[in-house]
């Protein structure tokens, strides 16, 4: 390496290394900063509102705010392992249409670190999604969108949302059908949006394409939230989808797919971040995936726990469907959701969270959980060790619990011995799920010529051109 390209390299290792020293709090999807939105929910019935859930270890002060204000709109204060549900401004906090820019963003301000959940709610109709902290955002995403819906004739939108969370940000969106705003489908169109701004893209009525794979690139960090503005399999049965997507840098290859209890099937969608990627499925034959962005969708069975491993990241989300589908097997109730599955190295230690009730969602409230077998024993809900059953011949158990509504705290007795989890509920043509957090194991790309051994890397400059170090924006050491 010559001494140029040398001192170079020293000088970016120790910049990174001062972000890395900024950020250092920021290892799961905890945070003191927080930048998001709400998509558009079936919002005409005056019940209709967005709020969200702060839980916490620690004794937190907070405040939110709108748009681009400065001032903020509620200062709140939550104890330890109390969470605090909170109303928010719909009229402030919830886009209406497609292509716009709105100032309707929100911005959470924290002196310690918490958890932030969201829940759009409207009666037969909510959804609810975990938060992702400001530090954890990326620049580049695919979309995770509902089917569509039918309704008095009327196809209701798929839709995602884009916040920024720094002025001047300049985003290219590729959507992969026509939109409501006229854009046309796999065509790139670029957007600039200021701090505190969102932008909201719905599918065109008249077309029977999804979102489900749309591209966006962005120069600066955003968030993007995706979903539909409602889903359904019958007339009786249609919900909303919200879900926070994670950056394509913070994607897995090995997953446990935990069936969700009372349905007799559920579906999975994946999204390759590459072209030519393999999945494998069980203990199902492989299966390639030749292109980018286009995903595969397929169904488990309840008695079907699965691990499921891919020879380059993806993006995995499991969906419910509606109790119409199986009413033998889940009584008539629940209705569409989508939850995002976290990669089985993306594991947390503890979470508080709540399971949300409403007016329709009484007594069927759920959680599942995924360990590594050396976890086993050493996980607990509510102080109560977790029983689990071991997904044979893999490596990895899952356990499948029925808990009360209101809140609850899962937690490991032993460092290094984390879980990952998601909780959902049904009701009488209604349902919700949400994962409630992860670790990012973020991919480090460092262009040029790499030798892997384990954890490290090494470069191999010739001096002859540089050599890019891409850290991302979710690591906290280099």
């Amino acid at each position: 390496m010559k001494l140029s390209w040398l001192i170079l390299f020293i000088l970016f290792f120790i910049d990174m290394t001062v972000l890395a020293q900024d950020n250092k709090c920021y290892k799961s999807t905890e945070g003191k900063d927080f930048w998001f939105g709400f998509m558009q929910g079936r919002n005409h019935n005056p019940k209709h509102y967005i709020e969200i859930t702060v839980s916490s270890s620690h004794t937190c002060t907070f405040d939110i705010y709108y748009g681009k204000s400065t001032t903020s709109s509620y200062h709140g204060k939550i104890l330890p392992n109390t969470p605090s549900q909170i109303r928010l401004d719909t009229l402030r906090g919830e886009p209406i249409g497609s292509e716009f820019v709105d100032e309707k963003a929100i911005h959470l301000v924290s002196d310690s670190l918490l958890n932030l959940f969201a829940m759009n709610f409207s009666p037969f109709s909510s959804e609810a999604a975990l938060i992702y902290p400001t530090a954890l955002l990326g620049k580049e995403y695919y979309t995770m969108c509902s089917h569509g819906a039918i309704i008095k004739n009327s196809r209701l939108f798929d839709e995602f949302v884009i916040v920024a969370s720094e002025d001047n940000t300049t985003i290219n969106i590729s959507p992969k059908c026509p939109t409501s705003g006229g854009k046309a489908a796999n065509n790139l169109f670029t957007i600039t949006l200021g701090k505190g701004e969102l932008y909201q893209v719905q599918s065109e009525l008249s077309n029977k394409g999804h979102l489900t794979g749309s591209y966006i690139k962005s120069d600066k960090p955003v968030a993007v939230f995706s979903g539909g503005l409602s889903t359904k399999n019958t007339e009786e049965d249609w919900d909303h989808w919200y879900e926070q997507m994670p950056p394509v840098q913070t994607w897995g290859t090995t997953f446990i797919a935990v069936p969700l209890l009372t349905r007799y099937w559920d579906g999975y969608n994946i999204i390759p971040s590459q072209p030519n990627t393999t999945v494998q499925i069980g203990n199902k034959a492989p299966i390639h995936l030749s292109l980018a962005g286009l995903p595969l969708s397929f169904s488990l069975s309840f008695d079907q726990a699965s691990l499921i491993q891919t020879d380059k990241p993806v993006l995995l989300d499991q969906y419910s469907n509606p109790g119409s589908v199986d009413q033998l097997y889940s009584s008539g109730d629940g209705d569409p959701f989508l939850i995002t599955v976290s990669p089985v190295n993306q594991t947390r230690e503890e979470v508080v969270f709540v399971a949300y009730d409403s007016p329709e969602i009484t007594l069927k409230f759920f959680v599942n959980i995924a360990v590594k077998d050396d976890a086993v024993g050493k996980i607990m809900l509510d102080d109560v060790i977790v029983p689990f059953t071991a997904l044979s011949g893999t490596g990895y158990s899952y356990a499948q619990l029925r808990v009360k509504k209101g809140p609850h705290r899962i937690r490991t007795t032993e460092p290094g011995k984390g879980f990952t989890a998601n909780v959902y509920a049904f009701g009488n043509v209604e349902g919700y799920g949400y994962n409630v957090g992860y670790t990012p194991d973020s991919q480090l790309n460092l262009g040029g010529y790499i030798d892997e051994h384990g954890k490290k890397y090494k470069v191999r400059c010739d001096g002859s051109s540089p050599v890019v170090l891409n850290a991302g924006n979710a690591f906290d050491s280099f």
